[in-house]
């Protein structure tokens, strides 16, 4: 048993980098964006992503960021 929960933890840690690499991700194209275009629809959609994984790297539960880990290289 104390093998299983071992594997969630690190399945969630997994998920939990994964989640927030994203957000780095977005967060800077975010920024480059901006820096280059200004204020425009791209701008929005990369902060509202990056804010987006931000919530799910931290405060979500594990299991919704095990099933967006899962999904999100069908996407």
């Amino acid at each position: 048993m104390a093998n299983q929960e071992k594997a969630g933890e690190a399945t969630d840690a997994f998920a939990r980098l994964i989640c927030l690499g994203i957000f780095l991700a977005m967060a800077a194209c975010s920024y480059l964006s901006y820096a280059t275009w200004g204020l425009d629809l791209r701008t929005y959609g990369f902060g509202l992503l990056a804010i987006a994984m931000l919530v799910i790297g931290t405060v979500a539960p594990a299991s919704t960021r095990a099933g967006f880990v899962a999904f999100f290289p069908w996407v």
